[in-house]
């Protein structure tokens, strides 16, 4: 392994000095379309059963009035909102996805939620605000790059999956916050010294309790949270780990990694953007699921098949989706719904708008969605049991699945390599109006108490597509205030 040479250093550096004239075009546009989603997602999530969860939080943190709770729009500290907003966006699992060969992170959503409520605090601008959130999110993408997978087992002759994402999320979270106050490189190296002290180790429970908690692998407000306020006490002169990355006693380390590419960690900032290498979710489920559910839509569009029709689905997955819950015809509560596939599949092949919808108490028990769910198996694709052969400079781009649904008394197969929402390919990335489509579908029923829904939502894409050009970014804040709907989800 090769010593490393300043890395936290070189790209605290890099991160500090980074501004909206240090980024290209298509980093700009995709750090744009990273808040929308997150927006979005956040949307989404005050309808669920996590919005009650936040609420409660931000009546405990109390605070000034820095910062936005969306949905309620409710004011209160900066470490409450970002909390509040970063857990509501990654409630129904459908936020952005960074999937990393080593370490998969969803730090999309801590990232945005920890700048936009520091910026919104000191009615910072539009390009800070873009800037902060670059920053973030392409050092928790290249911590991501930086670890490699995990390496055959004794007794195991493929390359195994981990649970995690809790570095990455803070990591990002913590940058993103020192770059919003302005610290610089030797502040903003002590504030990833706080945030690596207070990442979180996620249990093994999550692989098989049933029902899924509420409590996930990767607590997106936790890492919001902890970010803030890692860099607001280094901006009050607290001291960290210096070097918090680097050398044999690294972060990597303790983290139970073993081994860590340090040249990929720094090489090419500010010419090669990991940030471009995110994939936007299709559906509110967990990424690795997205390869079949793309071959099943697929499937279902190139044949005009309707659920009615439909005699049977088989899916074929990865390795990392086929744990019980992945499986269960009878999953229990929302949280377990969006890690399985009997569920998404029903939802999709019922044309049910990705979001909310897809969580509703009619959702979860009608008799004709749960006959269908029924109808659902989940098999092993030999092409992706071994994550090792797929490792593309450190990112999993393609991942072999297949659907088959049987239908009209014969069976129709669709295979593919990628999931909706990878950025690599033609066939499979998400353009403006897909994005905005499901933004529209996550805040959809925001709408049931406010009439001028429609107009707000186009008003808030119209905000965010050119956040760069705003002097304060109060300007889009006092935008995301909806009232909740009675009744929950419809």
């Amino acid at each position: 392994m090769p010593e490393p040479v300043e890395a936290t250093a070189i790209l605290s550096q890099f991160c500090s000095g980074l501004s909206l004239a240090d980024l290209p075009a298509e980093v700009l546009d995709r750090v744009r379309w990273l808040l929308l989603d997150s927006i979005g997602c956040a949307f989404g999530g005050t309808v669920s059963e996590f919005g009650a969860v936040a609420q409660g939080l931000v009546d405990l943190v109390g605070g000034g009035a820095e910062a936005t709770v969306l949905g309620s729009g409710q004011q209160t500290s900066a470490p409450g909102a970002a909390a509040a907003n970063a857990r509501l966006a990654g409630a129904l699992d459908g936020d952005e996805t960074f999937p990393s060969a080593g370490q998969t992170s969803h730090h999309a959503v801590s990232t945005v939620f920890a700048a936009l409520a520091l910026c919104e605090r000191s009615a910072a601008s539009g390009a800070e605000l873009v800037s902060s959130i670059a920053a973030g999110y392409e050092l928790g993408a290249r911590f991501g790059i930086a670890v490699g997978a995990s390496r055959p087992q004794p007794g195991r002759e493929s390359t195994t999956w981990r649970v995690g994402g809790g570095p990455a999320g803070v990591l990002a979270a913590t940058t993103a916050s020192a770059r919003a106050l302005g610290l610089d490189a030797t502040a903003t190296e002590h504030a990833l010294g706080i945030g690596g002290a207070h990442i979180d180790v996620p249990p093994l429970k999550w692989l098989s309790a049933r029902p899924a908690p509420m409590t996930k692998s990767m607590d997106c407000g936790w890492h919001a949270m902890a970010g803030v306020t890692a860099a607001y006490l280094a901006s009050l002169g607290m001291t960290g780990y210096r070097g918090l990355l680097d050398g044999a006693d690294g972060l990597w380390r303790a983290m139970g990694y073993a081994e860590f590419d340090f040249a990929a960690l720094q090489a090419g900032l500010g010419r090669r953007w990991y940030t471009l290498d995110g994939s936007f979710k299709r559906w509110p489920c967990q990424h690795w699921m997205h390869q079949p559910l793309t071959a099943l839509a697929r499937a279902l569009a190139r044949h005009q098949l309707d659920s009615n029709e439909i005699q049977k689905v088989v899916l074929y997955t990865n390795s990392r989706s086929l744990a019980p819950r992945f499986q269960d015809q009878d999953p229990e509560g929302a949280v377990t719904c969006s890690f399985n596939f009997p569920h998404a599949a029903t939802m999709i092949a019922l044309g049910v708008p990705p979001g909310p919808r897809w969580f509703s108490e009619w959702a979860l028990s009608d008799p004709a969605v749960v006959a269908l769910r029924h109808r659902v198996e989940v098999r092993p694709d030999p092409r992706s049991q071994d994550l090792g052969p797929l490792d593309d400079g450190g990112l999993i781009k393609r991942l072999p699945a297949a659907a088959e649904v049987a239908a009209r008394g014969t069976s129709f197969r669709e295979e593919t390599e990628s999931g909706y929402g990878n950025p690599w390919f033609e066939d499979s990335r998400l353009g403006p109006d897909d994005l905005k489509n499901k933004f529209r579908d996550f805040a959809h029923p925001l709408g049931i108490a406010d009439p001028t829904w429609k107009e707000r939502v186009e008003r808030i894409i119209e905000a965010v597509l050119s956040i760069e050009e705003v002097d304060d970014v109060r300007v889009l804040t006092r935008l995301l205030a909806f009232p909740r709907p009675p009744g929950g989800v419809s």
